[in-house]
């Protein structure tokens, strides 16, 4: 893995747990005219959902302005939304808001293979304006696909695709290559007001996100996909990181990529040869969404149920305490900043992360 060029004064992560900030880039919103995202709620709903009446108000609460902050496109889907128990929503919400890339500064590698998949020197100068965004902590999300703003969630009878409910131009709103792969892909040019990538912006840069770096993986387009060359690069990637089956033997007859994508596609997980090694280059639930996104609603699920009986001692050791002492009533909530999760100050605006998430 080489460093794409040095990434000189970089500043001290945030958020850290244990640290508040302002949440002017909060992603619990719906809706918005520019990507300056900040919280707004809209709690009135007539429908119950599975776990309504043994949820806290405050547990209540969260779970009702996460619904809400999800974009969906047809009222059906809002409303089967609004069904769901709070272990649904958080992974719902978990598969959506990771879509999107927070800003903070990080060290930027190439892997090896990048000049070996569709690199040519013309596309340097918009690759580059990309990675300074992500060195100085700049705002990614002109460069994700518009399907982040508008498709959040879709109800089981409301889409004709398969139930997988891939992202693509028909509908769908999973996005394959990071519930898949845990790769993000951008557009090489920032789309407009109307969300859209003028000029079409067929290429895309698939890059490995993490909190303090981001890996640089496969230059692409929208037929990487599903053509092999994304699965034979991860694969790739997944083996020179270790990430070879040491004690498995290959299967019985010769695993064509096309059998590994297909399968990949309908949620069930398989491995396919790199070199001499053998890898699972995808994990995948067999709903096809991220199983670490499953993993990390669980994990704040498991925190709430001891958390939220200690609701006030954690507020009290919250800290802005110093500073606003008497906050308004049901103006401290449990809420999410993209995914991390933690406490906000509706009052002050103000976020302090708990859970930090990987990114």
């Amino acid at each position: 893995m080489m460093r794409w060029h040095p990434a000189l004064g970089q500043k001290k992560m945030s958020p850290e747990p244990g640290r508040a900030y302002a949440v002017n880039s909060c992603a619990m919103q719906r809706k918005s005219e520019s990507y300056n995202f900040r919280p707004t709620f809209t709690e009135t709903t007539p429908y119950m959902s599975s776990d309504s009446g043994l949820l806290t108000q405050r547990l209540e609460r969260l779970r009702l302005r996460l619904v809400e902050s999800i974009p969906s496109v047809t009222v059906s889907a809002r409303a089967h939304l609004r069904t769901r128990s709070l272990s649904d929503v958080l992974a719902i919400f978990m598969n959506w808001v990771d879509r999107r890339i927070p800003p903070r500064p990080r060290e930027v590698y190439a892997w090896d293979g990048l000049g070996q998949r569709g690199f040519s020197f013309r596309q340097t100068e918009a690759i580059n304006q990309i990675i300074d965004l992500f060195r100085h902590g700049g705002d990614l999300t002109p460069y994700l696909s518009r399907y982040w703003r508008t498709h959040g969630y879709e109800a089981p009878e409301a889409t004709r695709r398969r139930s997988m409910q891939w992202q693509g131009k028909n509908g769908g709103y999973k996005d394959f290559a990071l519930n898949t792969f845990d790769l993000h892909h951008l557009h090489l040019k920032p789309c407009d007001a109307n969300g859209r990538h003028p000029g079409g912006s067929r290429e895309l840069l698939y890059v490995h996100v993490l909190r303090e770096r981001v890996t640089l993986v496969m230059l692409g387009d929208h037929n990487s996909f599903d053509d092999g060359t994304l699965l034979k690069a991860i694969a790739e990637l997944r083996s020179q990181s270790g990430w070879d089956i040491k004690s498995g033997v290959g299967t019985s007859r010769s695993s064509r990529d096309s059998d590994c994508g297909f399968l990949l596609r309908n949620g069930v997980n398989s491995i396919i040869k790199a070199g001499d090694s053998w890898v699972l280059p995808g994990l995948v639930s067999s709903a096809g969404t991220s199983i670490e996104h499953r993993q990390w609603a669980d994990h704040i699920l498991e925190f709430l149920e001891e958390a939220d009986e200690k609701f006030d001692q954690y507020a009290a050791q919250a800290p802005w305490a110093n500073h606003y002492p008497n906050p308004g009533k049901d103006r401290i909530n449990w809420a999410f900043s993209c995914g991390d999760f933690g406490l906000l100050n509706e009052e002050a605006n103000l976020f302090w992360c708990l859970l930090p998430w990987k990114r």
